[in-house]
């Protein structure tokens, strides 16, 4: 019995092989007791049959402190088919994997909302100061009031001055 991550990545899939016939069976965790020492869980396989090809039996098992409850295999449905050691392994695999991914993922992202609340906690920086001027560099006057609409201004005071002469 070894537990495994969903396609949600939560540890909700249980492995079980059968050791009479060591075939491999996935259980889809459903809910909980009230103290949380029962779990119940059904085959992954057995609903999949179900919605395919109708009624049958639906496999179920119990889990109490770890252990599961009962002596024989759950009755699965007829359609119901193990499911290969190599599929297992594979999803497996590549979903503790991408977890894995996730996680690293979710902390950098973490380290830059820290990053950016002690940016807003700190005093504000101030403006970098800029160089001289080399000679014989040319910039264009603005209005000091304005935001920068004194160039197009000046501009357009050429304009009208060339169309009045």
């Amino acid at each position: 019995m070894q537990r495994a991550l969903s396609s949600r990545y939560n540890a909700s899939l249980l492995t079980v092989m059968d050791d009479k016939t060591k075939e491999i069976r996935q259980y889809a965790y459903m809910k909980s007791s009230v103290d949380g020492r029962k779990e119940y869980y059904r085959c992954n396989r057995c609903l999949r049959a179900k919605r395919k090809s109708g009624p049958g039996a639906q496999a179920s098992i119990i889990v109490y402190d770890g252990e599961i409850i009962g002596d024989k295999p759950p009755e699965h449905h007829v359609d119901c088919e193990p499911v290969p050691y190599e599929e297992i392994a594979s999803i497996t695999s590549q979903r503790e994997s991408r977890a894995y991914e996730r996680e690293e993922n979710e902390q950098v992202r973490q380290v830059l909302r820290n990053r950016q609340l002690l940016l807003k906690q700190t005093e504000p920086l101030e403006p970098p100061e800029l160089s001289p001027m080399v000679e014989g560099d040319e910039l264009a006057e603005f209005d000091e009031e304005s935001t920068g609409a004194g160039f197009a201004d000046s501009q357009r005071q050429a304009v009208e001055d060339k169309a009045l002469i």
